[in-house]
């Protein structure tokens, strides 16, 4: 875990040095709650981020605070197929991700969002910066990966699929 913290570390500090001048008003929020919440803190005042970082904690309204969101990101270090990624991907937010587990099969690469390299605070910072200088980047991969999360990832595709899967083998069965 302090791997990642010191990623986080390097990512935010590569990010508040580029960015401080052209958007003085960008803020890393952060979402959840854990054991490393005292560790992060502490890096946010070393880093001088105390006014530009939000620590919100466990929240039941994640739906209202993504729609508040410019980018999402996930910087895993391993990860299975999240449902924040694609929580985030259905709001029409374009996401930064680690091309770690199931990220790749959620994000397409400059399509729906930027996936990065694990352990990369460089490629994390360029990804922010690229996003943060280009609004019509934003829509277009937060529309994009809208689209990709109602077509390939809704309800009613996976009953669809099921109910699919589950005639074939009917029919195999009957045979």
């Amino acid at each position: 875990m302090h791997q990642a913290l010191a990623q986080a570390e390097d990512a935010v500090a590569r990010i508040q040095r580029h960015q401080h001048q052209r958007h003085p008003q960008a803020q890393l929020v952060v979402v959840g709650d854990g054991p490393c919440r005292a560790e992060l803190e502490q890096v946010w005042r070393r880093l001088g981020l105390d006014g530009r970082v939000l620590m919100l904690g466990e929240r039941q309204d994640v739906a209202r605070i993504l729609r508040a969101l410019d980018v999402f990101a996930l910087p895993s270090l391993g990860e299975g197929i999240s449902n924040a990624l694609l929580e985030a991907m259905a709001s029409g937010l374009p996401v930064i991700a680690t091309r770690v587990g199931g990220n790749p099969e959620l994000v397409e690469h400059d399509v729906t969002g930027t996936l990065v390299s694990p352990r990369s605070a460089e490629a994390l910072a360029a990804a922010f910066d690229r996003y943060l200088l280009d609004p019509a980047l934003i829509r277009k991969h937060g529309e994009a990966g809208r689209q990709r999360a109602l077509r390939d990832f809704s309800l009613d595709r996976m009953f669809g699929a099921y109910d699919s899967l589950y005639s074939r083998l009917l029919a195999r069965a009957a045979a």
